[in-house]
């Protein structure tokens, strides 16, 4: 949520050119995953489920038009984890990385859609505040009288 509310309340930098490469690369490509991607999956699953209920038929040709469109984008998220043998890090193979990586994708949307929510109806959660000394003496060195 604070990366969330920073990238809200600089939107103003977004396509700078004052901030170089950040300013037109950077910031509106964290601007768009943070900010735009949450919305705008949350839309096409609520269009989804208003078509599934008025015309069910229709929902399944859009169903097969987003799978055929996503295509390209799960080719490429495979060949990055054969390219990073992700798949052998978290000990799942074939097809299954294919399943783990949607699943991540569609976890991290619900939390930044949450974590919007919340900004947009309570605000900024800002938890300031002082920790006190954590530090044991023998870790510093110094002996206590």
């Amino acid at each position: 949520m604070a990366n969330q509310h920073a990238l809200i309340r600089t939107k103003s930098s977004l396509f700078s050119e004052k901030l170089g490469k950040y300013g037109r690369i950077v910031l509106p490509f964290e601007f768009f995953v943070h900010i735009v991607t949450p919305i705008l999956v949350a839309l096409g699953i609520g269009v989804l489920l208003v078509i599934l209920l008025i015309s069910p038929l229709q929902a399944l040709y859009g169903i097969g038009v987003t799978i055929v469109a996503l295509l390209p984008a799960m080719v490429i998220l495979y060949s990055l984890t054969r390219k990073y043998d992700t798949g052998r890090m978290m000990q799942i193979g074939g097809c299954l990385d294919l399943v783990v990586g949607a699943a991540a994708f569609a976890f991290f949307q619900v939390g930044l859609l949450a974590s919007l929510v919340q900004l947009g109806v309570k605000g900024p959660s800002l938890k300031w505040g002082k920790i006190s000394d954590t530090r044991n003496s023998s870790a510093l060195g110094t002996k206590n009288s």
